[in-house]
């Protein structure tokens, strides 16, 4: 995966028209009020790839064990333009990105089960990238 690096940040642009992004979005910078759904803490904000809030979100929920629900991500997925299919392969290769890149400095700060969840999910989003780009 990482001698194949160039062709993972090619899948992360792959179709995707730029747009604004929270560019930090957690279950921290979520809130509930009143039946909605706030989002707070804008400071990372920026126009970027549609995919990397919801990838994000994924990552961060990941070392605790809980996923984004199926709901959200089909939501997040049918307000965007274009092929879906095409969305869903940069959505895997952006998390994927994410894990590989950006979280193993992050490693230290989790216990041992939270690391393996973390693994485990890099292997099985490594396993559906490489299938799909075949």
């Amino acid at each position: 995966m990482l001698d194949g690096r160039d062709a993972l940040r090619a899948r992360l642009t792959e179709r995707q028209p730029p747009v604004l992004v929270h560019g930090d979005c957690h279950t921290d910078n979520v809130v509930h009020d009143v039946g909605s759904l706030v989002f707070c803490d804008w400071q990372e904000a920026r126009i970027g790839r549609p995919t990397s809030d919801l990838a994000f979100l994924q990552v961060r929920a990941t070392p605790a064990g809980t996923t984004v629900p199926p709901a959200l991500g089909d939501a997040h997925l049918d307000a965007r333009p274009g092929d879906r299919d095409v969305i869903e392969r940069a959505l895997v290769a952006e998390e994927l990105a994410i894990l590989l890149f950006l979280w193993p400095p992050f490693a230290p700060f989790n216990g041992p089960e939270a690391i393996e969840r973390v693994r485990r999910r890099a292997r099985a989003l490594a396993a559906r990238y490489l299938r799909e780009a075949a």
